[in-house]
């Protein structure tokens, strides 16, 4: 029997006997594998007649391939066999447009709109902006209203208090709109009023409103 040594494993051996045997390169058709004293694998062809037709003469020819260069064959054979085939990438085509198709490269927008609807993709049309909302006025204080008021010449109605703990407060509104009513402006505006709670500050505008509503609609000399 003509031997091959040296695999690491039975499994290289075999198949580096097969892969001799498929490429012409077999001493023999037939083979056997049988582990050595150091642990390796050996493969043994069996002489009982020449491989292809060839002698036994041309079998003794041969040389027997190296063990290393057929496990490093396996090996890159067995790495390749893990990558994807060709046939098994993902077949969904990317999206098409113009510039991946240059048979939509010349459409207007709504014709390559409709085309693309015609190819099955689907159209979804730009969102709207929002309209930005606009500022609005600030809105005016009833102090500011009544300041208004007053500079049209309307005479600003007299408060009424109805907090029992300020209603003292109640006399000098009475009697500011009594010396208007009177038309004694001077006295209104010599009206002092010198507190400093919400009260007194609310005398204080009524008689300058009154002051600003009379000077209004009263005419220039």
């Amino acid at each position: 029997m003509n031997t091959t040594l040296n695999y690491t494993n039975e499994s290289n051996a075999r198949r580096a006997a097969k892969r001799m045997i498929a490429g012409g390169k077999a001493p023999a058709s037939d083979f056997e594998i049988k582990p050595d004293a150091l642990g390796l694998f050996t493969i043994h062809w069996l002489s009982n007649g020449a491989a292809d037709g060839e002698t036994a003469a041309d079998e003794a020819d041969q040389p027997a391939p190296s063990t290393a260069a057929i496990e490093t064959e396996i090996a890159t054979a067995s790495a390749t066999a893990d990558q994807p085939a060709p046939g098994d990438a993902d077949p969904t085509p990317p999206a098409a447009t113009a510039d991946t198709d240059p048979e939509l490269a010349a459409f207007e927008t709504p014709r390559l709109v409709a085309e693309l609807e015609r190819r099955g993709f689907r159209h979804l049309p730009a969102k709207r902006a929002r309209p930005t909302a606009t500022a609005t006025e600030p809105r005016r204080s009833k102090n500011a209203e009544l300041d208004a008021a007053a500079a049209r010449g309307i005479v600003p109605a007299k408060p009424d208090v109805t907090s029992h703990a300020n209603h003292h407060y109640q006399k000098r509104f009475n009697r500011l709109a009594e010396l208007a009513e009177a038309g004694d402006w001077d006295a209104v505006r010599a009206y002092e009023c010198t507190g400093v709670n919400s009260y007194a500050k609310m005398v204080r505008q009524y008689r300058d409103r009154l002051l600003v509503a009379h000077a209004a609609s009263t005419p220039a000399a």
